[in-house]
């Protein structure tokens, strides 16, 4: 693979990209679930890529969740998250 520096930095950048605009979805409609968000954020992945897309935006919202940056919306009633969970911003 030629220019393999800048493929990688264009993969990271497109990854950092993809989370702030979860963050961003989130903050917009006040709270989500995965399947709520899914269209809005992975609108330019084909019917086929959806399975995968779900389960990364679950794992965008894991580690935004990491961050400090949202949380599970039912967390005070101590249930674990799943990827029905519905999240909003902190």
């Amino acid at each position: 693979m030629d220019h393999v520096p800048e493929v990688i930095d264009a993969l990271v950048a497109h990854r950092r990209g993809r989370h702030e605009a979860i963050a961003a979805a989130v903050a917009a409609r006040g709270g989500s679930t995965v399947d709520e968000l899914l269209p809005l954020v992975y609108g330019d992945v084909t019917e086929r890529q959806l399975p995968v897309a779900r389960y990364s935006l679950w794992a965008h919202l894991r580690a935004l969740g990491q961050e400090g940056r949202v949380v599970p919306a039912d967390a005070a009633s101590g249930a674990e998250d799943d990827i029905e969970t519905r999240w909003a911003t902190v």
